[in-house]
């Protein structure tokens, strides 16, 4: 909690990338990228819950033995041109609510 208001961490973690492609599936130290953000959300004392965005069916299968929640991104809100209010929009619209339940 921040303030006395619920805090929800959005992860998006899509498979295409323009330098490493499924960057976050590459490891550093033994795990996948992911894995060390998904971490660092689970440790803070502010974020009550985590949600992984992503369009790809290995890292949403890793992040299932995380207690997080997981929400499959469309194609077209993964791409190089797309802006991360564009991919916000459209987890909130299918997803309504998340912005009733969190403020953060």
């Amino acid at each position: 909690m921040f303030r006395g208001e619920k805090v929800l961490a959005i992860i998006p973690a899509r498979k295409g990338s323009k330098g490493l492609l499924n960057k976050n599936m590459i490891e550093l130290n033994g795990k996948p990228l992911i894995h060390w953000t998904i971490m660092s959300s689970l440790k803070s004392s502010f974020i009550d819950d985590t949600l992984v965005t992503s369009d790809s069916k290995e890292i949403l299968n890793y992040a299932k033995v995380f207690k997080i929640f997981l929400k499959r991104r469309p194609v077209e809100f993964a791409q190089d041109d797309v802006s991360m209010p564009q991919v916000l929009n459209n987890l909130f619209e299918s997803e309504p609510l998340l912005s009733s339940k969190y403020k953060y």
